[in-house]
């Protein structure tokens, strides 16, 4: 899987990820603050990988979609 490729999608597979812990712990305070605790890292570690090497994002070129590469810090 290349990471950079999924770095584009990194909100909903944070705000996925992070669902999916609070569905996994659900029924006790510890299992929630782990979840919480574990959606946090899943974030941030997100953040930083994206921050420090870019991410590729899809463009359409006529008749397929190709990859460009975004340097890290820019949008």
């Amino acid at each position: 899987m290349n990471i950079k490729r999924v770095l584009w999608l990194d909100v909903p597979i944070d705000i996925a990820s992070t669902a999916l812990l609070v569905i996994l712990f659900f029924g006790t305070f510890a299992g929630m603050m782990a979840a919480a605790i574990g959606g946090a890292i899943i974030s941030v570690a997100l953040f930083i990988i994206k921050k420090t090497i870019g991410h590729e994002k899809p463009r359409w070129d006529k008749y397929k979609f190709v990859w460009e590469h975004v340097p890290p810090g820019q949008k």
